[in-house]
């Protein structure tokens, strides 16, 4: 049983799993799940993060601290994703992974 994404006070559709978008994600980019959080700059890696990263949240709501965990990546580098076509390329942006300090 998943959040409810809401839109103007009214239910729309259950909120996947960050784990469940990356996978379906990368599924529809022909990527192993694990491409997703991989230092890979190859062009359909940095396509299908970015657009997890636009749909975790922008259409499902989840906060740009979330998702950055979740990719080992520095907030400020979600965020740079969300603004520029090039964003989440650059492996110097990456944040300590969850565990890591």
């Amino acid at each position: 049983a998943g959040l409810l994404v809401r839109q103007s006070d009214r239910a729309v559709s259950p909120r996947p799993s960050l784990d469940a978008l990356a996978t379906g994600v990368a599924a529809g980019a022909d990527l192993f799940p694990n491409d997703m959080t991989s230092l890979s700059k190859r062009p359909r890696c940095v396509a299908a993060r970015r657009a997890f990263v636009c749909l975790a949240i922008r259409k499902y709501g989840y906060r740009p601290n979330e998702v950055a965990q979740h990719l080992g990546y520095s907030p400020a580098a979600v965020s740079l994703a969300l603004r520029h076509p090039e964003g989440l390329r650059d492996a110097s942006d990456r944040g300590p992974r969850a565990g890591e300090t």
